[in-house]
């Protein structure tokens, strides 16, 4: 009954958005109508639910795959990595050239259609260029309120080891994310130069070690959409665009403190990298030839992602903006170019147009 009531607000919540949009601070007034719905749609579930009811709402990883796939008559394709961890495939099975998608959702949210839409439509626009096909594999990773980090960085690492032992060649494997699904990436880039050591404190044993120790070429790429790089953000735009971004301060705030008193307090720079030792990302060059970020400057995260954006590059490629490209798109929200796909807007000139930059960055790093 408390979850009706609650939706029973969202239709008047569209409306108010609606007729108040000229003079919103929110910065929608260049976004499609679909937008405008699909945002506020987006904000009022997060905002109004709690983490247990988003949960709910979200479903699991694997029904959602299983449940698009035959949306959209594509074969169910799993490989088991054992420990509630899985890859699921976009399409056919594919080695030649791969790009390994982690999801965001604060570590806490599954995998949801939207996010598989977005992938959906690179690897199609990837394949529309000719050569071979691209293999897209979605890593199923637990969810931290089921099993407390580093349990999915160790998924990572068993992932990353499972398309290496199938032929993938690094040269031709490009690992992305977004939000949370960066911050795993990240986590998985720093454990490889500093590994984590195990904690009595929390009772975990140290993460085995990165499989991108000792690889004979560099990974093709790292792809960041924004990265949620400060999981309890305080800055200037954390508190001043929580009113413009598509998921407010609190929400991720609440989520991130859950994560990060996962790890030990002498640890927690794992994932806060902002507050990091100097020269934190050093040696990170000789693991990747090229990293993209992209952000929006109405996000919460934006000065954090700045900030990580800057340490990286200067740390860890000697402040090579050519092995370090970073996108900020003008007005443009957490996640931008998925809350296209949560909105059902594909339509050319009406989507981010920092997506198009996604698929060239791409096609450069695994290209045809």
């Amino acid at each position: 009954m408390g979850l009706f009531l609650t939706f029973a607000q969202l239709p008047f919540v569209i409306i108010f958005s609606i007729l108040t949009l000229p003079f919103s601070t929110r910065n929608k007034n260049k976004k499609s109508l679909r937008r405008v719905i699909g945002d506020t749609t987006y904000r009022f579930v997060g905002q109004s639910l709690s983490v247990n009811e988003v949960q709910g709402f979200y479903g699991t990883t694997l029904k959602n795959y299983n449940t698009w796939v035959a949306q959209v008559k594509l074969p169910p394709v799993i490989d088991e990595l054992g420990g509630g961890s899985r890859l699921l495939w976009l399409g056919p099975k594919r080695t030649e050239r791969v790009i390994l998608w982690c999801h965001g959702g604060g570590l806490m949210l599954a995998l949801t259609d939207h996010q598989m839409a977005f992938m959906r439509y690179v690897q199609q626009k990837l394949e529309a260029r000719g050569g071979t096909g691209v293999g897209v594999a979605l890593l199923e990773y637990t969810l931290a309120s089921d099993q407390p980090l580093p349990t999915q960085l160790v998924q990572l690492i068993s992932a990353v080891k499972e398309l290496l032992a199938s032929g993938v060649q690094p040269q031709n494997l490009v690992l992305a994310g977004d939000s949370a699904g960066a911050l795993l990436i990240e986590l998985l880039l720093v454990h490889t130069l500093h590994p984590i050591p195990a904690s009595s404190e929390k009772g975990y044993d140290a993460p085995p070690p990165s499989p991108l120790t000792g690889l004979p070429n560099k990974l093709a790429g790292i792809y960041l959409m924004c990265p949620w790089i400060a999981v309890t953000g305080t800055t200037g735009s954390a508190v001043a665009n929580s009113a413009t971004d598509s998921v407010t301060n609190e929400s991720q705030y609440a989520m991130g403190r859950f994560v990060l008193g996962q790890l030990p307090e002498a640890e927690q720079h794992y994932i806060q990298a902002n507050t990091a030792p100097e020269e934190w990302f050093a040696g990170a060059d000789a693991l990747v030839e090229k990293v993209l970020v992209t952000s929006g400057d109405k996000e919460n995260l934006f000065e954090d992602i700045n900030v990580f954006v800057d340490k990286l590059t200067k740390e860890g490629f000697g402040g090579s903006s050519e092995r370090v490209k970073y996108i900020v798109q003008k007005d443009g929200v957490h996640d931008d170019p998925i809350q296209d796909f949560f909105a059902g807007e594909t339509r050319p000139g009406k989507m981010s147009y920092v997506t198009p930059m996604i698929v060239d960055w791409l096609a450069e790093r695994i290209p045809a």
